[in-house]
């Protein structure tokens, strides 16, 4: 079946709007983030799983949840402009995640656009995301960053959320989810896009 599949990037640690003390951690967090992991993943995801894939750039300074909610509503605008005429599925890493999940709530009758949100090493609130859209997420416990991120945003170190599929990988570090590496999920080893692949097609 034919897929819409719209990549909402985390920040890029290495730019001067980013906090400056993250930069400083960066190495003991294990973040590298940046955007070209997101053009590998466009690339994958055309080619493996018969979509069109879009990336959803935005611009945040300071991750704030006042700057948080702007993005997510710029992202709401983008999708109600999107005239796409297959399933769309969001793919949310990091604090793109955050996003997407803010975007459901405020999508209105849009939502029937969405199949289903994927969040990968994402920073989420307690009350998890919408029920009405199914959603699958991501997480490591061995992902410092985002159980960082989770508690300077939503004062929690939950990881895994209600209402959702929660898949475990232990080991990675929040820059790992960028990588198409080797992983052991489900006691095989795998390559991690090809499982993006499998929650994309599968679940």
């Amino acid at each position: 079946m034919k897929r819409c599949i719209v990549i909402v990037p985390g920040l890029e640690p290495t730019d001067d709007s980013y906090f400056g003390i993250i930069n400083r951690m960066n190495s003991l967090l294990g973040v590298e983030e940046g955007r070209s992991w997101t053009v590998d993943l466009q690339d994958y995801f055309r080619k493996k799983c018969n979509a069109d894939v879009y990336i959803f750039d935005y611009t945040i300074r300071i991750p704030t949840k006042k700057a948080v909610k702007e993005a997510s509503r710029q992202l709401s605008e983008y999708l109600n402009s999107l005239n796409s005429k297959y399933p769309i599925i969001l793919f949310g890493k990091s604090l793109g995640g955050t996003i997407v999940s803010e975007c459901l709530d405020r999508l209105g009758d849009s939502k029937n656009k969405i199949e289903k949100a994927v969040y990968i090493a994402t920073p989420h609130r307690t009350a998890g995301p919408q029920k009405s859209i199914p959603s699958i997420n991501i997480y490591s416990t061995n992902d410092y960053y985002a159980r960082l991120a989770n508690v300077l945003l939503h004062r929690t170190l939950k990881q895994q959320i209600e209402n959702s599929k929660n898949i475990g990988l232990p080991g990675l570090r929040h820059s790992d989810f960028n990588h198409d590496r080797e992983i052991v999920y489900s006691g095989k080893r795998r390559q991690l896009f090809e499982v993006y692949q499998e929650v994309i097609e599968r679940m």
